[in-house]
């Protein structure tokens, strides 16, 4: 089992990909998990894990974050000026 462990982390999917050895989940969720930081990974991996309901919400959450971070970059750049 530690050889699946290692693998998966090696490929950067979970080890029930490399059980189910579906060959196109396993390299789609290699690719689209190769480019990520552990960190990024981590979010997708929760993001994936909730309701459609859920996701709306963090989706609005987010949205709601990145106005805030725009406004305060246009004040520390006004401020700048």
């Amino acid at each position: 089992m530690t050889t699946m462990y290692d693998l998966a982390r090696l490929y950067g999917v979970k080890v029930d990909t490399l059980i189910s050895c579906d060959m196109q989940v396993t390299l789609s969720e290699h690719f689209l998990h190769q480019e990520y930081t552990l960190e990024e990974t981590s979010i997708l991996s929760l993001f994936n894990s909730l309701t459609d309901f859920s996701k709306g919400r963090l989706m609005e959450y987010a949205e709601s974050l990145a106005e805030i971070e725009a406004e305060s970059r246009m004040v520390i750049s006004h401020a700048a000026l």
